[in-house]
């Protein structure tokens, strides 16, 4: 991403990029590193500055806008490391002086392993958020793909639960309808029994049930007498003789 960075300020320097593209990329880099706190953004707003404002006054541009983003992150010094602060604090100094950087000069063999062993920890940082970025897209891919199982699941469950619901309503319905037809057949027994219980015995035929015989002949119209009854009046009419035989004697 620096080395990026440096290639833009150069193509900004040959006059292929215009000084509104470099505004509007310094623009974007820092709105990211205040919305998501990375003080890798803020590190590249700073390199992009750093790298393109001596090429501004070189153009001539009006560098008040370039001036005023620098005053913005002066103000983040307190909210991050003291590797990015001391970065912003050289910004400060070549915004103070112009953007002309008095000591442009041969490189000691010092400074040469400093930028050398900068450019390691550099490589290492962007491949931290190389790593991190991966990471973040894996999980995401993973959160997507179980949330898609728990809603496959949830709708199976509910279909399910549904079936179930119908299955034991339509037992219920029918073993409701069973248990009225059951009620329905015994009511029908009980009052066929009822109706035979009271049934009268008059309307019986008499002789069915082992009545006697009336006595007397069957073509005369008198009723006539029981044996027991014709017993009864020839014991009166002995009984009236043998008091007439007395009473002559």
């Amino acid at each position: 991403m620096l080395s990026t960075i440096k290639f833009m300020s150069h193509l900004f320097r040959i006059e292929l990029l215009n000084y509104k593209i470099i505004e509007n990329c310094i623009v974007i880099l820092i709105r990211n590193a205040e919305q998501s706190g990375s003080e890798l953004m803020t590190e590249y707003a700073v390199e992009l500055m750093k790298h393109g404002g001596p090429f501004i006054v070189e153009r001539k541009e009006d560098t008040s806008k370039l001036d005023g983003y620098v005053t913005y992150l002066d103000k983040l010094k307190s909210s991050v490391s003291n590797r990015v602060k001391f970065m912003i604090m050289d910004l400060t100094d070549l915004r103070d002086k112009k953007w002309v950087d008095k000591r442009v000069g041969p490189k000691t063999k010092d400074e040469v392993d400093m930028y050398i062993q900068k450019k390691l920890e550099q490589n290492k940082r962007e491949q931290i958020v190389i790593e991190q970025d991966r990471k973040r897209s894996k999980d995401d891919k993973k959160a997507r793909a179980n949330a898609a199982a728990a809603d496959q699941h949830r709708k199976r469950s509910n279909f399910i639960d549904k079936q179930r619901q119908t299955y034991v309503s339509r037992l219920s319905v029918d073993k409701k309808d069973r248990l009225n037809a059951a009620a329905a057949a015994a009511a029908s027994a009980s009052a066929s029994g009822s109706a035979l219980k009271n049934t009268s015995l008059l309307k019986i035929d008499k002789l069915r049930l082992g009545s006697t015989k009336k006595w007397g002949n069957p073509n005369t119209n008198t009723t006539s007498s029981t044996p027991s009854q014709n017993d009864k009046s020839a014991s009166r009419v002995m009984a009236r003789q043998s008091a007439d035989a007395r009473y002559n004697t």
